[in-house]
């Protein structure tokens, strides 16, 4: 006698089935609380492009209290996808984060309040303090950090008395506009005249001699190089229009000032029409250019020339392209070069260090031109970006300008013609002939049955 299938599953199963899935509901419901409250995230990018560097977590660090950011941007276009993303990364390693999220096109008088001056800009308070942030990426928002968190006041000595671009002067070729930006970083700005302060005070960071316009005094000359030979730091910028020079520092420093105007004739390319305006886009190795790909413009620049000897390491910071040389004549209308003289490329900036008589580096940097960093021209390129990037080094703030940049490598696959052509048919021809054979097999089977 055979037992009659009826269809009908036992009773247990029903239980087993309902049991199975309450289970998965819970297992379901635990993992789910699990991630709310203990998120895990794992970044297998070669490069950790998705990970906060150790630097910005140290950045971090410092603060103990709320960090309020406000981001002007205009809601769901690419900008707002861009910072929320990346302040996602700061907000995952700093929970008392917080983000106010502005449309610039509805907040006009804030914006100017603020000093916004594009989409994407955000403002980080901290304890009555702020620091604007003016490009989306992981190291100017960990810059505004670093300036935010420092503890002390370093103070930036201009020299003042012989002609020099003021520091927070409002003419074209004062230096303002770059001067505001230094006091917003956390740095305190001061003027000192050797002939009636004397030597730069102990607590002098950096002296910086912007362009003087008339030679110093033998008295002042030596308060200098006391200052100097004690350690101090130093950023000397000049022009070639200018009679003084380096003077008696050039030989000291071991370095020699060029004669004539630094001009490059292919200026074309970047909207220029102007001959003297040269332009930088490469950079050597270097603390102040690692990481930095801007593009800096140099007005009527001068060329500087290393000396043999010397007890400084020198490295070139600066140096234009090889179609530049050295003009020495009236630069109007059609400018050729003349036989003999210095051709591309040509050192702008050198970068200078030697051990400090009691441990640590002394930094100078001498730039064969201020109008870079003048109120008329700072807006040019990364012109501002570099000047920050320069004085932060020269006072010794490595852990702001050493953030190193998120760049995955073999980011380009390059073929030759014979590979391209071997995955164009592999996929354009193989694959869907082969997916079309399969399917012809399957049906011609059926229709045999």
């Amino acid at each position: 006698m055979s037992r009659e299938r009826t269809g009908r599953q036992p009773r247990g199963r029903h239980v087993q089935d309902v049991l199975f899935v309450l289970m998965l509901l819970v297992v379901a419901g635990l993992a789910g609380w699990l991630v709310e409250r203990h998120a895990l995230r794992f970044d297998w990018t070669l490069a950790g492009q998705h990970t906060l560097s150790d630097a910005s977590l140290r950045a971090l660090e410092a603060f103990d209290g709320p960090l309020e950011i406000t981001l002007f941007v205009r809601p769901g276009g690419r900008m707002d996808e861009l910072a929320e993303t990346l302040l996602a990364r700061y907000a995952r390693a700093h929970p008392e984060i917080t983000v106010e999220r502005v449309n610039p096109d509805l907040a006009p008088a804030r914006v100017r309040e603020l000093g916004i001056g594009a989409e994407g800009e955000m403002v980080i308070a901290h304890d009555g303090r702020r620091e604007i942030v003016r490009a989306l990426t992981e190291q100017a928002v960990t810059h505004a950090l670093i300036a935010l968190a420092r503890d002390e006041m370093r103070e930036v000595r201009f020299l003042a008395g012989h002609g020099e671009r003021r520091p927070l002067g409002k003419a074209n070729h004062d230096l303002g506009t770059f001067g505001g930006e230094l006091l917003r970083s956390g740095l305190r700005l001061e003027t000192f005249s050797p002939a009636l302060s004397g030597r730069p005070p102990a607590s002098t960071a950096l002296l910086v001699v912007a362009s003087p316009r008339g030679a110093l005094l033998p008295g002042e000359r030596d308060r200098i190089e006391a200052y100097l030979e004690e350690g101090g730091n130093l950023l000397w910028l000049g022009d070639p229009e200018l009679e003084a020079g380096l003077g008696p520092f050039g030989a000291w420093l071991g370095l020699r000032a060029i004669d004539g105007v630094a001009v490059d004739a292919g200026g074309e390319a970047y909207g220029l029409g102007d001959p003297s305006f040269v332009v930088v886009a490469d950079y050597p190795e270097h603390p102040v250019t690692r990481g930095f790909s801007g593009v800096t413009l140099y007005p009527q620049a001068q060329a500087l020339a290393v000396l043999p000897g010397g007890d400084w390491e020198a490295v070139p910071l600066l140096r234009t392209l090889p179609r530049s040389w050295i003009e020495r004549g009236p630069i109007d209308g059609t400018i050729r070069q003349d036989p003999g003289e210095a051709r591309g490329p040509l050192t702008l900036g050198v970068a200078l260090t030697r051990p400090r008589p009691d441990g640590g580096e002394q930094r100078v940097a001498v730039i064969g031109d201020g109008d870079f960093l003048a109120n008329a021209y700072l807006g040019n390129g990364g012109n501002l970006e570099f000047g920050l990037r320069l004085v932060n080094w020269l006072v010794a703030d490595d852990s702001v300008v050493e953030i190193p940049p998120r760049q995955a490598p073999d980011r380009n696959l390059e073929l030759t013609g014979s590979r391209t052509a071997v995955i164009a048919s592999l996929f354009l021809l193989a694959v869907p002939l082969a997916l079309a054979g399969l399917g012809f097999g399957t049906w011609w089977r059926r229709r045999r049955r």
